[in-house]
This record gives C-alpha cells, structure tokens and sequence, in this order.
C-alpha cells in the first residue's frame, strides 16, 4: 500500500509526477507544537497520486489523517472515471482493482468527533497492460497449454483429456461446459480489432454441435458469439473481432458496438468456448488475432500420391478425429466401416478463395456398400457460413465423380435457414474459406481419390 511518503504502487518505470497527495479541500491548520491541539479541525490526508496497470489493486491510504478531537470516521467515493467498486470504503484503507484504463479521482473525506470535515482528493492513472504480440495461439502441439472445463457436469475446472497422436484436446459427456482460455488469452489485445478468434470446436453426438457459443469479456463488458452449424460435423470456426461479426452485448442483448469490441479486447480477462453436450467433444488449433485470409487464385488439387495430406476422418462410429489408411501404389485413402463419417480437409485448406466463385469443386470417392452410396453429402465452411448440397443416385462402387459450382447456381443450402445463397453470401464464404466436409461410406469400405477446388 502508499505511505504517506506516496510510493508508486505499480512498479512501472516511469517518471514521478510531481504531484502531491492531492488537492486539499478543508485542511485546517495545525496547532502550533505543544499547544492545545483538541481545537483543531481534522487533517485528511489521501495519499500521493497513484500509476498503476489495468488489472493491478489500488490501495487507497488515508492513514496520515489526522483527527484531534473524538474518534475519526473515514468515507472514500469516486469522484470521476470509470465506475469502480471500493472494497472498505469507510476505512482508512480503500482498495479496488480497475478493469479499464483511464484517470481515476477519488475523494476522502475525514469526521472528527464533532462533525468536523476535512476532504482530500488523489489521482489514480490506470494504464493498459502492454499490447499482446499476434497472433496468440493454441496447437496443442505437446499437451493441453492450461486450458479447461468448467460449467455442466463439472463442479470445478477439469484438465480436458489430451490426444498425444492428433494433439487436440477433448472430453466425454462435457453436458454444455465450456473450454476455458489460460492466462496466455488474456491481455491487451487492442491491436487484434478487425483480426479474427479461430478455433475448431466439434462433438461426435448430433444435438451438441447445432451451434458454437463463444463467450469474450474484458474491460467490464461481456460479450456473446453464437453460430449455427450442421449437427453431424465439426466445423472450424473463423470469426472476425469487429462490428461486421454479429457479437452480442451480454447486458444490452444489442449488437456490440466498436466501442464495446475495443473495450473488451484492450483487456481480455475471459475466452470460453462451448463443448459438446453427450458423446465426444473436441477442441483444436485456437488462435487470436490472425490476419485476414491470403487470396489464393491457382487451384489445390490433393492427389494423394504421396499421403494423406492432412485428410482425417471425423464422427461416425468413431467418435473422434481417425487418420485414414493410405495407399500408396494407387494413392488414395480409403477406411472400413465408417458409420457415416466425414473426411475432413486439412487446416491448410483455408484462405481467401473468392477468385474461385463460378469455378468448380471436383471430388472423386466411392464406396462398395449399397446402401450410403446412394447419396453423397458435401458441406462448405467460410465467412461465418456453412453450406451443404446432396448428390443422389451413386453407381455403386464405382468412382463417381463429384462436380460442385462454386456459385449460387448450384444446389447448395445455406445451414441454419435451408436457403439456397445469394451470391454476396457465396462470396462471403469463399472470402475466409475454412474447409470442406464429405460424407464417406456406411458399412463397408470408403474411398477417396482426389479433391479439386478452384477448377476451371
């Protein structure tokens, strides 16, 4: 705490003010030394003039008061700046954390015992903590980097499960908690305004992955994230850190404003991330502060001549994220008894793909059970979006050969209001495009040959 010397509280190196223990509104003059002194009015004294960092407690000192006749009373109130909440206000020590940057006053008032008032004010300069350096991120590359579960069926924090061979996070039967951010999520990310918050959330059962629900607070405002998804897969999530992102004011329920955005990301104090609710959840390759998708204009094209590329095979009877089998003669993947499954596209295959709008989307797959080659099921992810489209009557075992228009022509479905796009919605996604999900076999053995995007 100060003394009545005003130490700086914060430990910053910066310059003494200069100031002195504030302004004095009724200081009485002292008797002189061996006098009677029991006539005096009362002395407040609030301390010399504080900096300090959001985040840090602010100990308010109004011990060299002093008070000559009867006992003393204390009341300390916030003159300006941020509201604040003083924890001992009607004690010589004051204290209270800020959550904001700014200039703070506050004012102590000192009773003697005959109802005699003295007033004294001292300034509090509150600080942003130093400016994260972006992005900041989570890739789980050797264990679970302090992340937790809190909320639903967990009474307290839990250490998530942690999968060594994928390096991702997970749980079972998370019943709607939430994955909680470490310490290295919080902080000054001021500079993250108009960056995105990236993440892959996914759960194996069907009802748990029907949206994401993201939870960002800092600087005394909350706000809220929610998105719809198609229940069997799990999507990655990019969504952008400004006012063009439908974030939601926890208090107003209004669309948070850029101030509230700059507000809570100038000091993030919370990042919680909804699991999945029965089955299987996930949580993979976290980040904030990514710059905006790369344009790419050639097509990708995975052949598999030389492995799986970073293709996994997710949900279905496995409940998890599997690594298919390679073959490397012909060079395709290929997995047994899949239980409607999804082959999953690698984290490499995101970016900004709007040049591909009116181009193709080509997948060859096949499978040799007669039942889930009747239908084929491809979703898109991007923008905030998610898209899907059906593909009847596949010949059996044969390769079929899958081609998609990257337009509003083709018969996609916009997830969540079963439309199809418009075309700003097309290039919405395809603007900050995150990947593709393709529905393999039943029983029996799926394959998967070769995915083109961006073909002419």
């Amino acid at each position: 705490s100060t003394s009545a010397g005003g130490d700086d509280q914060s430990g910053l190196d910066t310059p003494d003010s200069g100031t002195s223990g504030g302004v004095a509104v009724n200081h009485a003059p002292q008797a002189n030394a061996g006098g009677d002194r029991t006539s005096a009015s009362p002395i407040a004294h609030a301390g010399d003039d504080i900096q300090i960092r959001v985040g840090q407690q602010v100990t308010l000192d109004g011990n060299a008061s002093e008070v000559f006749t009867g006992s003393a009373s204390y009341a300390w109130s916030q003159i300006s700046g941020p509201d604040v909440t003083l924890n001992d206000a009607d004690q010589p020590i004051a204290t209270f954390t800020p959550v904001q940057p700014g200039e703070y006053v506050f004012e102590l008032t000192v009773t003697d015992g005959k109802g005699r008032e003295a007033r004294d004010q001292v300034i509090v300069t509150v600080s942003a903590p130093p400016s994260k350096t972006l992005p900041v991120r989570s890739t789980f590359d050797s264990g679970d980097e302090g992340w937790r579960l809190d909320g639903g069926a967990f009474s307290a924090p839990t250490a998530p499960n942690y999968s060594a061979d994928e390096r991702y996070v997970w749980t079972q039967d998370a019943f709607f908690a939430y994955w909680i951010a470490p310490a290295k999520f919080h902080g000054n990310f001021s500079n993250a305004y108009g960056k995105r918050l990236r993440f892959e959330v996914g759960a194996y059962d069907m009802y748990a992955t029907s949206s994401a629900r993201v939870i960002l607070a800092g600087g005394g405002v909350t706000l809220l994230f929610s998105s719809y998804d198609p229940a069997e897969v799990s999507p990655l999530y990019s969504i952008r850190l400004d006012v063009s992102e439908s974030w939601i004011n926890a208090d107003t329920r209004q669309r948070a404003s850029e101030a509230e955005i700059r507000t809570v990301l100038s000091d993030i104090s919370q990042l919680a991330i909804l699991a999945g609710d029965s089955g299987f959840s996930w949580l993979d390759q976290v980040s904030i502060g990514d710059e905006p998708a790369t344009p790419v204009t050639e097509p990708i094209t995975f052949d598999f001549a030389g492995g799986d590329q970073g293709w996994r095979v997710i949900s279905g009877s496995f409940g998890t994220r599997t690594r298919p089998f390679h073959n490397a003669d012909a060079g395709y993947l290929w997995v047994r008894d899949a239980g409607f499954a999804f082959w999953r596209s690698p984290e490499s295959l995101r970016g900004d793909f709007r040049a591909f709008y009116g181009r193709r989307l080509v997948i060859d797959e096949s499978w040799d059970d007669d039942y889930s080659s009747a239908w084929a099921r491809v979703l898109i992810y991007g923008g905030g979006l998610a898209m899907w489209t059906w593909f009847p009557q596949d010949p059996g075992a044969t390769i079929r050969s899958f081609g998609l228009t990257l337009d509003e022509t083709e018969t996609w479905t916009v997830s969540g209001d079963n439309d199809r796009p418009t075309r700003d919605q097309m290039i919405q996604l395809l603007s900050d495009f995150q990947g593709i999900r393709i529905l393999t076999g039943d029983d029996g053995i799926s394959r998967l040959d070769r995915v083109v995007i961006g073909a002419e």
